[in-house]
């Protein structure tokens, strides 16, 4: 069975503060895994190491037999996370939020070269596709 994640000895410290402490562990192709845990026990610390969006003390980590690094593209982009709680800017329109979240996830899919001009128009889509053209400038 193939691996598909591969984790030695993780080990991320936050000054006096030991988030995660020599983890290992493997999930196979087909596999289906969550992280459980109270408060505080490192589950996004772990994910966040994962995702190589945090530099961690020791241990190694493998995507797809290929090592995780901040770098490392092509294995980002094989990659899909859905956190429990959605993140929302309170101090941005419901139309800034999206166009925010819109551009991170280009950013993501490696497609920098979107013009500006082709970003509006594709929100203004979005904005006509979700109905939200009479809300676009609330606050959520």
């Amino acid at each position: 069975m193939k691996t598909m994640i591969n984790v030695e000895h993780l080990t991320k410290q936050y000054q006096e503060v030991l988030a995660v402490d020599d983890l290992s562990f493997r999930v196979y192709e087909g596999e289906i895994v969550g992280l459980l845990g109270p408060n505080g026990s490192g589950k996004s610390t772990t994910i966040n190491c994962l995702l190589s969006l945090l530099n961690f003390n020791n241990g190694t980590i493998e995507l797809f037999d290929k090592k995780m690094k901040p770098d490392a593209y092509d294995l980002k982009a094989q990659i899909g996370v859905i956190f429990q709680e959605v993140a929302v800017f309170d101090e941005l329109t419901v139309y800034e939020n999206i166009n925010s979240l819109f551009f991170f996830l280009l950013l993501n899919l490696h497609m920098l070269a979107v013009a500006m001009a082709e970003r509006n128009a594709v929100m203004t889509q979005v904005k006509r596709a979700l109905l939200l053209e009479s809300c676009a400038v609330n606050l959520p």
